[in-house]
């Protein structure tokens, strides 16, 4: 019988790490990009196997962007079938709606997290390298931002609901906040109208990691946006899974993710692992020197004593 852990996993399956934009925010899940390497179906499902057994509550495929991966319904439906575990996608939402749109169809529990990090041509053009917002899953509903009279929006939130409108209440919307700068009232007001179309916005902080390249203060930045908000009538209803949740008395469904810190890691009720393609297992995002190669040609009760070794003995090295 497997040992259980104290801590069950939240597992972040970097399933590949080819992606069609190059954001300058990206994290590629602290793991530099090195293949486009698939784990084997087999391999994952033993994985996955082994931290069911030992206690597993969410898995999340990420990359590298996860709807470029060709086994991505494969990894999902070994998922659901071994697990209870909450499954989840989070993508960039670029010129991949159709397979969005099947991969919600398909799996009606999945979550789907969608990042759109500018709501401005120029300003997401300049995040993503490129990128074109033209081609984002998001793009009719931001269309609507920019309706020039109070009548028009009107006419849009009263218009017989959609598919379209169906699916967009289960997406998640990551948006990504750089600097003070992003915070302007013409930035609340579209936060605001897109609130109202998606299950929730998670407003997110990148934490102070030398490999992103962006000379910020995370935690200055972080107040910044808190004190907006409260200027804007909201205040903090809920704080879990390490994100705070934010109401207006109208609207539920804001939340800030503050940047990754000890504290966060110490106190949270799940152990954050990352796993790659090429079965790196990672166990802090920021921190390197603990990662472990699971290799195929393990048992499992090979890969069943690394995993619970490495989740009870890792210990912070940003603690002190």
């Amino acid at each position: 019988m497997f040992k259980k852990i104290k801590r069950e996993i939240y597992l972040r399956f970097k399933c590949t790490d080819r992606c069609n934009l190059a954001c300058t925010f990206c994290h590629q899940e602290g793991i530099s990009a090195s293949s486009s390497e698939n784990m084997s179906l087999t391999f994952f499902k033993r994985i996955i196997s082994v931290m069911n057994d030992i206690g597993i509550y969410r898995i999340k495929f990420t990359g590298g962007e996860p709807t470029l991966c060709q086994n991505i319904d494969n990894y999902i439906d070994i998922s659901s079938k071994i697990t209870d575990a909450r499954l989840g996608v989070v993508t960039n939402g670029y010129a991949n709606n159709l397979i969005i749109d099947r991969l919600m169809d398909k799996y009606k529990d999945l979550d789907m997290t969608i990042s759109l990090p500018g709501l401005t041509e120029s300003n997401y053009r300049e995040r993503t390298n490129g990128g074109d917002l033209k081609c984002t899953y998001l793009f009719d509903e931001i269309k609507k931002l920019k309706a020039s009279s109070d009548a028009l929006v009107e006419s849009i939130k009263k218009k017989e609901e959609t598919s379209k409108d169906y699916l967009l209440k289960r997406v998640v919307l990551n948006h990504i906040i750089l600097k003070k700068e992003d915070l302007t009232d013409e930035w609340y007001t579209n936060i605001i109208l897109l609130a109202e179309k998606v299950k929730r916005i998670k407003l997110l902080i990148p934490c102070n990691v030398k490999d992103l390249n962006i000379n910020f203060n995370s935690v200055e930045l972080f107040k910044n946006l808190n004190d907006f908000l409260k200027s804007k009538g909201f205040d903090i209803i809920d704080k879990k899974e390490n994100h705070i949740y934010y109401s207006n008395g109208k609207l539920n469904n804001i939340i800030i993710a503050p940047p990754y810190c000890p504290h966060i890691c110490a106190t949270s009720e799940y152990i954050t692992l990352r796993l790659t393609a090429s079965g790196v297992l990672k166990p802090c995002f920021i921190e390197n020197a603990k990662n472990v190669q699971l290799k195929d040609s393990m048992s499992d009760e090979e890969i069943k004593k690394i995993i619970i070794d490495l989740v009870e003995d890792f210990v912070c090295p940003y603690a002190n």
